[in-house]
């Protein structure tokens, strides 16, 4: 029974593995897996975070600061 039982498992894995191959390779040929069609809307709102350009220069002195600025703080385990 153990023999069976590990053929029954291994052919389970490898039809899994067939299967996720001839899907990889159909969306391949039609051209849906590198288009960005498939994309979620998560991935698309990821991107155009990254690739945004912010509206405040970081790099000028004008604007507003505070007066008088505290730093102290402890840190407690």
């Amino acid at each position: 029974m153990t023999g069976l039982a590990f053929r029954i498992m291994f052919l389970g894995i490898y039809a899994i593995g067939a299967l996720a191959f001839g899907l990889v390779v159909t969306l391949i040929f039609n051209k849906e897996l590198f288009t960005g069609k498939s994309y979620s809307g998560a991935a698309s709102k990821t991107f155009e975070t990254i690739d945004r350009v912010p509206s405040i220069d970081i790099a000028s002195d004008t604007g507003d600061e505070p007066e008088n600025v505290v730093d102290k703080f402890n840190l407690c385990h």
